[in-house]
Formats: C-alpha cells, sequence, structure tokens
C-alpha cells in the first residue's frame, strides 16, 4: 500500500496538511443546500489534474478520487493523499474497487478498466463539488449502479452550472473510455485547455502564488505540535506507516 501525497505537482517539502479535508468543507455547503462556486471548484480540481498529469506517463490509475481524498494545507491549497488503490496497469486490469458513487461504468460491468476511470472520476468530482451531491447518488446500490450504466445525459445538469462546466462534466462522463476526455489523444493537456479552464493560471497554481478560495482556521496548538519536548516524544513512539518501494521520480518526467 502506498502512503505518500502529492501536493499538486509543486515539489515543496513544508507544506503542513493540517486544513481538513474538502469534504468537511463541502458538507458544510451542502447544509445551506448548494455546493462550491466554480471558481472554487476549478482551484481544487486543478490540483487533481496535476497530479494525473503526473501520473499518467507512468500509465498508472489512481482509482479514489473524491473529496474526502483532497486535504488542505496551511495556506487552502489541495493536496491529494491515500494512494492505497493506485495501479500501474499496462493495458486492462479487472479489480473492482473505488468509492461507489465514483465507479466508472467499466468497473460496475467487469469488462476491464485503466486510467481512463480516473477521468471519470474527475467528472463525478467536478459535480459533486459544484452541486453539493454525486450525480448518481442513490441510497440504494443496485440503483444508484444503473444510474452510473445508464450514463450522465440521464442526469438533469443544474440550472446554476455554468456552459462550460457542463460540456466539461458531459465530456469527462462519457460511457465509452477511449472517447472520455483525457483518454483521448490530447491526455489530461485537453483538459487543462477545456474553455472551462480558460485564464486560469497554471504556473502561478503550480507556485502556489494564487489566494488559495479556502483560508482553513488552524488552531495554534496544531501549529506548534511538535515543537516540545513531550510532542517530540510522543512522535518517536509513533508507529509509522512501511515504506513503499514504489516511488516514481515525478521530478523528471517530461510533463512541467
Amino acid at each position: 500500500m502506498l502512503t505518500f501525497a502529492v501536493v499538486h505537482i509543486n515539489n515543496q517539502n513544508t507544506a503542513h496538511y493540517t486544513g481538513g479535508d474538502l469534504m468537511t468543507y463541502l458538507v458544510k455547503q451542502a447544509r445551506q443546500g448548494k455546493g462550491f462556486p466554480e471558481d472554487t471548484v476549478r482551484f481544487y480540481a486543478a490540483s487533481a489534474v496535476l497530479v494525473f498529469e503526473q501520473l499518467r506517463p507512468l500509465m498508472i490509475a489512481y482509482r479514489d478520487l473524491k473529496p474526502e481524498n483532497i486535504v488542505l494545507t496551511e495556506s487552502g491549497y489541495g493536496v491529494m493523499v491515500d494512494f492505497g488503490l493506485v495501479k500501474e496497469i499496462e493495458g486492462q486490469t479487472y479489480t473492482f474497487c473505488g468509492t461507489p458513487d465514483y465507479l466508472a461504468p467499466e468497473i460496475i460491468r467487469g469488462t476491464g478498466h485503466d486510467w481512463a476511470v480516473d477521468y471519470w472520476g474527475l467528472g463525478v468530482f467536478l459535480f459533486e463539488l459544484t452541486n453539493g451531491t454525486a450525480p448518481f447518488y442513490a441510497k440504494n446500490q443496485a440503483r444508484r449502479a444503473r444510474k452510473i450504466l445508464k450514463g450522465f445525459e440521464f442526469i438533469k445538469v443544474p440550472s446554476h452550472f455554468s456552459s462550460g462546466l457542463s460540456d466539461l462534466i458531459v465530456s469527462l462522463l462519457v460511457n465509452d473510455r477511449l472517447k472520455r476526455l483525457g483518454r483521448t489523444q490530447q491526455g489530461v493537456q485537453g483538459i487543462k485547455n477545456h474553455r472551462w479552464f480558460a485564464g486560469f493560471n497554471w504556473d502561478e497554481f503550480d507556485k502556489q502564488s494564487i489566494e488559495a478560495p479556502i483560508q482553513p482556521t488552524i488552531p495554534g496548538n496544531i501549529r506548534d505540535l511538535g515543537t516540545k519536548k513531550e510532542d517530540k516524544d510522543l512522535l518517536k513512539e509513533a508507529t509509522y506507516a512501511p515504506a513503499s518501494d514504489w516511488w516514481p521520480d515525478l521530478k523528471n518526467l517530461d510533463v512541467w
């Protein structure tokens, strides 16, 4: 099982992941009957897109994108965590895994899948962050599976979605994985070039020069954790997950 986290594609080792997960903030929005504004959704979706851009040349599928797996740094930037379901895929794999609301149709059918499932997951992610609920949500698992297999054309697009966002989601929630945006010829660049991301400064985002739309409130005692002698003693006694023998050299990929 993998134990590392990626701060989009920024190689800063000083980031503190003390801001809580994105789902915590989404639940607060959902209680008010809404999701995040699209600018906020765009900001946190960009973190996932840049991680996928790193993993694709390695033919690695993440397979578990969801708000719970994006945690925030002290400055409010998103960090993708929990790489327990990642897999290097040559051809196809048939493992049934993932979060029910985010399962791609090919996983449910058991016909074989590859990293295209991440782009389907991105479509669900965009919808859920903007609407407050997932597009195929159902209390009954069988009904949810039927909705996923029918596809996005059977889902009513909320009226507050912009035309650009709706088009991007439709392009990601394509039943045929080979025609799904991201899996087509342009790869992840096709997603970055979509009109919904028009004007988004990817370089400044990578440098973390853009102010994050969510500013976590970090208690002072959390910031100070590890600075006192008793904290250091506790940390020494902590049991850490064993190091993984899988660690891609992300710095040297030709995706910068």
